[in-house]
């Protein structure tokens, strides 16, 4: 079964936090980040909501995820917080490294 998820409440719940940081004086985030990583960052929190709530509902007791590709333009700090997002709280997670070549996979 393909389950459809609204992202609009997922945009909303970020835009929440970010406010309630500034007000509280909060910034995770000591080093400048560059315009190209925030785009990435802001879409691998969505994706990680996403893979967090899915396996929290299903009982999840062990999460794969395809590891993102470490671009050249990412500084540290940015991948660093790129796969912190990704990955699932109180669900072992494995990250695994592909190729970056489209291959045919199986939905098991």
């Amino acid at each position: 079964d393909i389950e459809h998820i609204n992202t609009d409440d997922i945009k909303k719940e970020d835009e929440d936090e970010e406010e309630q940081n500034e007000e509280n004086g909060e910034d995770d985030e000591k080093e400048e980040i560059s315009e190209f990583a925030r785009e990435k960052i802001i879409k691998y929190k969505r994706v990680g909501k996403i893979i967090n709530d899915i396996s929290l509902a299903h009982n999840t007791k062990l999460c794969l995820i395809t590891m993102p590709y470490p671009r050249k333009k990412f500084k540290w700090f940015e991948y660093k917080q790129i796969i912190n997002h990704l990955t699932p709280k109180d669900i072992s997670t494995l990250f695994i490294r592909g190729t970056q070549e489209q291959v045919l996979t199986y939905n098991f």
